[in-house]
Order: structure tokens, then C-alpha cells, then sequence
């Protein structure tokens, strides 16, 4: 067997296809629980900040997997969330770069 290579950031777009190991701890999930009581108040914008390699595109990722499991199988729920009862999920993901928006 191979040895996995290790990073130690993950990236939403690189990362897409692999499995997705994560412990949701306290603080995830009181984030992603105030993330859904503003979206249910009507709040569509939210930004995520911390420095390097704190777990914010994990958090977003293990969101995006929960969002998905109630329609999709095979999707792992890391939060126990409904944003929208019966609703189709769609999710765009984008990594910013040193580089200019119109190239």
C-alpha cells in the first residue's frame, strides 16, 4: 500500500474527490449552528475568518457533505442541519489566487 501524502491544509477544489475525515468539535458546530439560525433569518452572505490552517475549508467542506446527505446517499453528516426542508443543494466552490479576476 502507498503512503497517503499529507498536507496540512485542505483545498475545497484540489480536495473535491478525496474521502473527508473530520471531528466536528464544539466550536464547529456552534459555528455551523449560527451559520443556519442567520440563513433561516434570512442572512445569504457569511464570512469565515481565522488564520492558516485553522479549519475553515474543512468546516466548510464537512458543511457542504451534511447539506448534501439528506438528498444524496453516501454523504457523511458531520452537523445535524435543515436550512430549507426538501431543498436541492447547490454548491459553488472557489479558492482565490494571487492572480487577476479577468485572466
Amino acid at each position: 500500500m502507498a503512503a497517503k501524502s499529507y498536507t496540512a491544509s485542505v483545498n475545497i477544489i484540489r480536495d473535491a474527490n478525496r474521502e473527508l475525515v473530520y471531528y466536528p468539535t464544539p466550536n464547529a458546530v456552534q459555528v455551523v449552528n449560527q451559520i443556519a439560525d442567520d440563513f433561516k433569518k434570512g442572512q445569504r452572505a457569511f464570512n469565515i475568518i481565522g488564520a492558516y490552517g485553522t479549519g475553515k475549508s474543512s468546516l466548510l467542506w464537512a458543511m457542504e457533505q451534511s447539506l448534501w446527505a439528506a438528498t444524496e446517499p453516501g454523504r457523511k453528516r458531520f452537523f445535524d442541519i435543515n436550512l430549507i426542508p426538501d431543498a436541492t443543494v447547490e454548491v459553488v466552490n472557489f479558492v482565490g489566487d494571487y492572480a487577476s479576476i479577468i485572466d
